[in-house]
């Protein structure tokens, strides 16, 4: 789902569960959403879309909140090929999708916020997740990249790396 903030900056947060929860921010939010069943940032097509869509009904995204994460718990061996294919496309392939997506603009206006949930699991590794920290740990070397390409033109690019937790 996408969000303005009260300020009026334009604020992203793909597949969000729960928009109710931006209710802290301002009252008056206004949240739309990108389905998980629908719209999917593992494909390019349809994060252009989900962009270009915020884009006209809000103006420019100037934050995008990543916060999209799947894996299965299974051994390495034990996992078959279209899960690990299915933790890379959206682990990876997400933020990567919806990042190419929002950067033309926020170039355009010199400044921006890209953040992403990564995980403990990139740094430490994580039983029975092999595949899904090799993706998060791909969107950690994706932010320090970036960073350090786009910084310079007042563009933020960040990672959040949970630990485990019971949900």
């Amino acid at each position: 789902g996408w969000a303005r903030h009260a300020s009026g900056t334009s604020v992203s947060f793909p597949r969000m569960r729960q928009p109710s929860a931006l209710s802290r921010y301002s009252a008056s939010s206004a949240c739309f959403g990108v389905s998980s069943s629908g719209s999917s940032a593992a494909s390019a097509s349809s994060a252009a879309d989900a962009v270009a869509f915020a884009n006209e009904q809000h103006g420019p995204v100037e934050v995008l909140i990543n916060s999209v994460g799947w894996t299965f718990e299974r051994l390495f061996l034990d996992k078959p090929r279209e899960e690990w294919e299915r933790e890379v496309n959206i682990n990876l392939w997400g933020p990567i999708n919806l990042y190419q997506a929002v950067l033309p603009t926020m170039l355009e206006r010199k400044k921006g916020a890209l953040v992403s949930l990564s995980s403990d699991a990139a740094r430490m590794g994580e039983y029975k997740e092999g595949v899904y920290a090799a993706a998060k740990a791909g969107v950690i070397a994706l932010n320090k990249t970036l960073s350090r390409e786009y910084g310079k033109f007042n563009i933020r690019c960040n990672s959040i790396n949970p630990s485990t937790a019971d949900t």
